[in-house]
């Protein structure tokens, strides 16, 4: 919980740091988790009612946007896997966290 907590917020400071530019954040599906609660802005007890996030496949990307500085996120693209190729194409497993079950 503390961990997507701070990997949220991180996430948020370095996607400000760049603006109006664009970020790629790579990680561990658990991060990539904690940093999609963190720019929907939903409280890690609140995700399994408030959040859009589905279990992560490997190799999914989800993406964010916003217009300007300070307002508020929009989710483009949830752990698509449209890039990869093959039997990759469909997402291999899925992880999630226990608060979004």
């Amino acid at each position: 919980q503390e961990m997507a907590g701070r990997v949220g917020r991180v996430a948020r400071i370095l996607a400000d740091s760049v603006f109006p530019s664009n970020i790629l954040l790579v990680s561990h599906a658990p991060c990539n988790i904690g940093m999609g609660l963190g720019f929907e802005g939903v409280a890690w007890e609140n995700g399994r009612r408030d959040s859009k996030l589905k279990p992560w496949p490997l190799g999914g990307l989800t993406q964010f946007r916003r217009g300007a500085l300070g307002a508020q996120w929009d989710m483009v693209k949830c752990v698509s896997t449209d890039h990869l190729s093959g039997p990759w194409k469909e997402g291999k497993q899925a992880w999630t966290l226990p608060s979004l079950r």
